[in-house]
């Protein structure tokens, strides 16, 4: 097995979720890293049809109100994902609107990274 593949599968193996967060703040550089990949994120004809919203704790107070989980409220930074239907690629055989997708996959891969 290839050396990049093993090591891949071995970063996958380790993954896992995490739902409880300290109240500290993250490094900026993280953070540019984890917005540079969302920026680089596949999507349906290369369209991008996504916004994401960077909250960190102090402005936190009215989107803290919104949220149903408790452990998110705690976390030191928010990545709010938009989808943008309007500047999605749509499959003409049945008008499917690739939205949805396309920002599961920039999230996906943001999460593979962190």
């Amino acid at each position: 097995m290839d050396d990049r593949l093993r090591t891949f599968y071995e970063l996958y193996d380790r993954r896992r979720s995490v739902r409880a967060f300290e109240n500290k703040a993250i490094e900026p550089e993280k953070i540019a890293r984890l917005l540079n990949i969302l920026q680089r994120a596949q999507s349906a004809a290369n369209r991008q049809p996504w916004h994401f919203i960077v909250t960190e704790n102090e402005n936190r107070e009215a989107l803290n109100a919104c949220l149903t989980k408790d452990g998110f409220k705690a976390a030191p930074l928010l990545i709010t994902a938009c989808a943008d239907p309007k500047e999605a690629w749509v499959r003409k055989s049945d008008n499917r609107n690739y939205a949805w997708v396309d920002v599961t996959i920039a999230l996906t891969e943001m999460i593979g990274a962190a």
